[in-house]
């Protein structure tokens, strides 16, 4: 049992008692040192006891919101007043990449920031002409044990957008239903 302190904003000291899980039993007689020491040749530490398990955190999800407003949306194109990715997480990769149905173009082809974390403004697709029938897809990755997410825009005729979300597991390269 330790016993912590802790100071308020306003000067005023106050403790309280703060019990520590007792480790398994099995830990508790493992001989060897978490932090260091060898191993001898079948994977247990070198003092002889049993080996430590170290568990693995499970994969989070990346949950971004992709947000857009236009102006008009006749037969042919779709013109974004707006187009923005929100929520992005400290240390992401986000990256655009539009296709366009054949025999139409995209303003641009791709576009990756890196590093990124709050709104992302795709300024890249505002006040362009976006064809009908094309199809904008983001991703958006974080290095570590993360989910990653696959947003997709696709610009309708004479209708708002429509978006799709799947999911990219960590090590993947192809997108899967989330």
């Amino acid at each position: 049992m330790r016993i912590r302190r802790h100071v308020s904003r306003r000067g005023r000291e106050r403790s309280y008692r703060c019990e520590l899980p007792a480790l398994p039993a099995q830990a508790q007689t493992g001989g060897g040192t978490p932090t260091g020491g060898g191993t001898s040749g079948g994977g247990t530490p070198s003092g002889g006891g049993t080996p430590i398990i170290v568990q693995q955190r499970d994969p989070e999800r990346i949950l971004v919101i992709i947000g857009f407003a236009f102006s008009k949306s006749p037969g042919k194109f779709t013109k974004f007043t707006t187009l923005q990715l929100k929520a992005v997480p400290i240390g992401a990769t986000v990256s655009a990449v539009c296709s366009a149905p054949k025999g139409k173009k995209c303003p641009a082809k791709s576009f990756t920031k890196k590093n990124a974390f709050g709104t992302v403004i795709l300024s890249k697709w505002v006040k362009k002409r976006m064809p009908a029938g094309s199809k904008l897809t983001v991703t958006v990755t974080k290095p570590g044990a993360f989910i990653g997410v696959v947003k997709s825009l696709t610009v309708n005729k004479k209708k708002a957008p429509t978006i799709g979300t799947r999911c990219l597991p960590p090590g993947a390269t192809r997108s899967v239903g989330c």
